[in-house]
């Protein structure tokens, strides 16, 4: 038998704290919570709820951010058919996000459905135009 200078540590029992909650003031936090705010702009376009949309602009949401699947909220207002979110979202600050060849495909698909409603949207949302021919036709 071997005896030990050192005593062996006892093993608590005791479960483990709980692991400590982010800060609200995290840019991972800010981040999450801003993308929440563009999946409630996503679907209150879709029901068409504008007054909490523009609750939502007061409350400085970003009106630019981009999800996945490229998509921003003046976009969704614009398929969405909502005007008077176009308008707001406009007044609070959100931009076109698309680029040249993307805009120029988006608007170049609507007016070979011709749809008008959709066209007229998009160029109030800030589409140019003139944003150039994707595929060089």
């Amino acid at each position: 038998m071997t005896l030990s200078l050192h005593p062996t540590p006892r093993r608590s029992t005791a479960p483990a704290p709980p692991a400590p909650r982010p800060s609200p003031r995290t840019p991972a936090a800010r981040r999450k919570r801003l993308h929440t705010a563009l999946t409630l702009f996503t679907s209150l376009f879709i029901q068409n709820h504008v007054d909490i949309v523009e609750l939502l602009l007061a409350s400085q949401a970003n009106p630019n951010l981009v999800d996945n699947l490229n998509s921003a909220p003046l976009m969704e207002a614009c398929k969405a058919g909502s005007d008077r979110a176009i308008r707001s979202l406009v007044v609070g600050g959100a931009t076109w996000h698309m680029g040249t060849i993307d805009t120029a495909a988006a608007l170049c698909t609507t007016v070979f459905e011709s749809n008008l409603p959709l066209l007229r949207r998009y160029l109030a949302a800030g589409a140019r135009a003139d944003a150039g021919d994707y595929d060089a036709r």
